[in-house]
């Protein structure tokens, strides 16, 4: 079967626009980057998809075996979530609401 998996190596990224429109059409995802790309990911329960910046270059084969050894179903899970959480008709202040029980 074909699986998209849309991979966001980045240093630092504010809010992570790209990531989450992978996660809400349901790509299988991975990434690296500031605190917001961590808390976006364990935000919808892929927080072991998170690659540290430190160590992307030696984690990547792990995790993406990982991804392809994933249940499909915990990506369609995440795709739902990440969509009502994120959905565009909520306001910016709801979202920011959100995200900041997640970061102190």
């Amino acid at each position: 079967t074909f699986t998209s998996i849309f991979c966001l190596p980045s240093y630092s990224e504010g809010l992570p626009n790209a990531l989450i429109e992978a996660i809400c059409s349901g790509c299988r995802v991975m990434a690296s980057g500031g605190e917001s790309v961590r808390e976006v990911l364990e935000l919808v329960g892929l927080g072991e998809y998170y690659i540290r910046v430190d160590t992307f270059q030696d984690s990547f084969p792990e995790v993406l075996d990982r991804i392809l050894a994933s249940d499909r179903e915990e990506w369609r899970i995440a795709a739902g979530l990440a969509r009502r959480i994120f959905d565009k008709r909520r306001s910016s202040g709801e979202i920011h609401r959100v995200l900041s029980r997640v970061s102190p």
